[in-house]
């Protein structure tokens, strides 16, 4: 007779089986009834990317960013059953996140619950088991004619890192998803990354472009129809039906017309939805994921998108940042698709050269990391037998105009036009001060460098970086300025950087430290404020002190 899971534990009465555990090539973990860690494995260590004998002792709940609802463990404990082969994503204190299949036992010695173990199977680590044994896999990679996983996403900067563990975290979770990010940021990439991360994988995606498909057909393809319904209708089953146990992506919601999005908002209320002209409702169980590619608050305020269904679709409201904002990326993204490139061109390319990978990092990108493929591939159509891609095979001549650069600055400003409100001082130089340098002292020759190179961080300063009107205003040229720039070690960034950091401190002042009226005063979204107070590590509770 087959035991329930209820009857299923480990009696430690007799035998001392942990040389045993060690040679497991599975995580396992054994806790105390209070969820102190007892037992902790190399290969759970491993897996975690923590030193196990510093888990030892330890609750559960201070290694793990878990809590006795979230640990499989800890529930094992509380309910005094087993939980076996259950799809868990947890992230450990130091950040990394696992993606694994627990199975948890009750420890009995004598009748008496005294503990519970834990054997952890990597998700990942079995993926690839599968895939070398089953061939018929191995053809299909991944079903559903999806093509991406997070292991397809290159970036390693700080706000990749940070919008791939949210979703990650987010992906088994039946709440739904909004994507946030401008055109070429890989939108669709995120989206089938996040169902083949998740249990869902091995049910249907279903992705509709909700900009590409005329109302009048929209509709019928979301939900359905019954023959009859409409002239020409034929018994037909909607895209939310057929993705029904698995993964739906509404591209461009913002897109969608008003009066769908008031149907759309009803079936995700009541997880239910009826063909056109049927009577008969259809239960949904669906993870779905939309899109948009402006600013939520900007087009609910222009009328392109219903308030109480962002409500509903951003549950999870993940803002993928722009290739501007990640130029650590850049020299990855681009070995990258010049490898791809060398494969479908029959090419032999090495990279770029050092002077278009400066203009690189100085392009705004305005159409993001698809721009720079586009932009890759048609630059080696060009190289013939060139082994770099060199500035002369760019077709497009915009990253390398002047006005590329101050394009750039002008994105880094954008919330620095203006007073900064406060003085800063840093001995000689004052961010207020009226006092900009004589027009030619520089161009002239100074002995004393000291003073020149003083006199060109005002006028930057003054400038807002900018390089062309900086030249302007000390009546030199460009090129003269940026010898002296580079002659004297001048950081513009970090001068952007301290300017952006002083407006930021001087609105949260006037806001008394409320994050929604400072990012208003500053005319960004409350994401990015945040974003910007972790990068330049301001204590926003410092300034609540000034409420009145």
């Amino acid at each position: 007779m087959k035991k329930s899971e209820e009857d299923l534990y480990i009696d430690i009465t007799s035998g001392d089986f942990f040389p045993i555990l060690e040679a497991i090539d599975q995580g396992i973990l054994m806790a105390d009834k209070h969820g102190s860690i007892l037992y902790y494995n190399k290969t759970h260590a491993k897996m975690d990317g923590l030193d196990y004998k510093n888990v030892i002792g330890r609750k559960m709940v201070d290694v793990y960013d878990l809590d006795e609802n979230s640990s499989t463990i800890m529930r094992c404990l509380k309910h005094n059953k087993a939980i076996i082969n259950y799809n868990h994503i947890y992230t450990a204190r130091n950040g990394r996140v696992v993606n694994s299949i627990n199975s948890n036992y009750p420890i009995r010695k004598n009748g008496q619950l005294v503990g519970a173990v834990c054997f952890v199977k990597d998700y990942e680590y079995l993926d690839g088991i599968i895939k070398k044994v089953d061939g018929s896999y191995k053809k299909v990679p991944i079903q559903n004619e999806t093509r991406f996983t997070f292991k397809s996403i290159i970036g390693s900067t700080r706000p990749m890192i940070e919008i791939l563990n949210k979703a990650k975290l987010a992906s088994n979770s039946p709440s739904p998803i909004m994507l946030y990010g401008e055109t070429g940021t890989g939108k669709e990439l995120f989206a089938q990354a996040i169902h083949n991360f998740s249990f869902r994988k091995p049910a249907s995606y279903m992705a509709v472009n909700c900009a590409a498909i005329p109302e009048t057909l929209l509709e019928g393809i979301l939900f359905g129809s019954t023959k009859g319904a409409y002239t020409g209708a034929m018994e037909k089953p909607g895209l939310l039906e057929q993705a029904n146990g698995g993964t739906v992506f509404l591209d461009e919601i913002n897109s969608m017309p008003i009066g769908l999005q008031a149907k759309l908002l009803r079936v995700v209320q009541e997880k239910k939805v009826r063909r056109l002209g049927a009577s008969k409702e259809i239960v949904l169980d669906l993870k779905i994921i939309s899109s948009t590619n402006e600013i939520p608050q900007k087009v609910i305020a222009g009328g392109s998108l219903r308030k109480d269904l962002f409500y509903r679709l951003g549950v999870v409201f993940l803002a993928i940042p722009p290739l501007r904002d990640r130029r650590g990326d850049m020299d990855a993204l681009t070995d990258f698709f010049i490898k791809k490139h060398n494969r479908t061109l029959n090419k032999k390319v090495r990279g770029v050269s050092a002077e278009l990978k400066k203009h690189f990092q100085v392009y705004a990108w305005p159409g993001n990391v698809r721009e720079l493929e586009n932009l890759i591939e048609g630059a080696m159509n060009m190289v013939g037998n060139s082994r770099l891609v060199q500035r002369r095979h760019i077709a497009s001549e915009l990253i390398f105009s002047e006005e590329t650069e101050d394009l750039f600055i002008q994105e880094k400003t954008r919330i620095l036009p203006g007073k900064i409100g406060r003085e800063k001082t840093t001995g000689e130089i004052s961010l207020n001060s009226k006092d900009i340098c004589a027009v030619g002292a520089v161009k002239n020759g100074m002995e004393d460098d000291t003073r020149e190179k003083e006199m060109i961080v005002r006028a930057l300063i003054n400038c807002l970086g900018n390089v062309k009107k900086t030249s302007e205003k000390l009546n030199i040229a460009r090129q003269t300025l940026h010898k002296k720039i580079k002659k004297h070690g001048i950081d513009r960034d970090k001068i952007l950087e301290d300017l952006e950091k002083n407006k930021i401190e001087k609105s949260l002042s006037d806001a008394g430290g409320n994050i929604t009226l400072a990012a208003r005063n500053l005319s960004i979204s409350r994401q990015l404020l945040n974003y910007k107070i972790k990068k330049y590590a301001i204590v926003k509770e410092s300034f609540r002190k000034n409420m009145s």
